[in-house]
């Protein structure tokens, strides 16, 4: 016979989990305006580029690809997390962290969040050579 903490323990992880399942499902919907686009018709980063966006925004890969040039990474965060959420930057210090890691590269100043992604590219791949 399972007793009753095991019970309560069962019914404690499934809230858990529901509640992970709905905000990830929320996230995921606010990403809507991105979701709906075609993927890129050219290829206007490398691969590393978009995967340095998947890590920093964890967003799916395919998601990544719908990023278009003109696209800045403020943009893409204020749509993950709206005015009436709590910010943390840690995506932005994430995707600061791919980008040293994968390109040795930071930006110079604090306005990189609101330069497009084209720009933010360009400036890695020439830091990386």
């Amino acid at each position: 016979m399972i007793s009753a903490w095991v019970c309560r323990l069962v019914e404690i992880l499934a809230i858990v989990l529901a509640m992970l399942w709905w905000i990830n499902g929320a996230r995921l919907r606010r990403m809507r305006p991105y979701r709906k686009r075609d993927l890129a018709p050219e290829a206007w980063a490398d691969d590393r580029f978009l995967r340095c966006l998947e890590k920093g925004f964890a967003v799916p890969p395919d998601l990544a690809r719908r990023f278009r040039p003109d696209d800045t990474v403020m943009a893409i965060y204020l749509t993950l997390y709206p005015e009436h959420c709590t910010y943390d930057n840690l995506e932005l210090k994430r995707l600061l962290r791919e980008f040293r890691r994968v390109y040795a590269w930071t930006p110079a100043d604090d306005a990189w969040v609101a330069r497009p992604l084209g720009e933010l590219f360009k400036a890695a791949s020439k830091q990386n050579g």
